[in-house]
């Protein structure tokens, strides 16, 4: 397949683009990842990917998710053993 060469602002937007993909790529990785750990229960689970621009609002999403399930997780607990005695 041939390749195109890039010049002037087209070689810096062809760089930007190959140096954000992988990055995109680790931060969609990484919210699957904490996302369906979340939805198994384990509470622990923690972001791996470093996120940047925008996406740190993705990442306090997922901690605030975690923290709101293990806390509504800690009070369903607290409410078994009263009702249980």
């Amino acid at each position: 397949m041939p390749q195109a060469e890039y010049q002037g602002d087209f070689a810096q937007i062809k760089q930007a683009m190959e140096t954000a993909l992988p990055a995109l790529q680790q931060v969609i990785e990484d919210i699957i990842r904490v996302s369906q750990g979340l939805a198994a229960g384990r509470l622990n689970v923690t972001h791996q990917a470093e996120y940047q621009g925008d996406f740190i609002q993705i990442k306090k999403s997922l901690e605030t998710a975690a923290l709101k399930l293990a806390d509504a997780t800690a009070k369903n607990a607290q409410q078994d053993w009263l009702k249980t005695g």
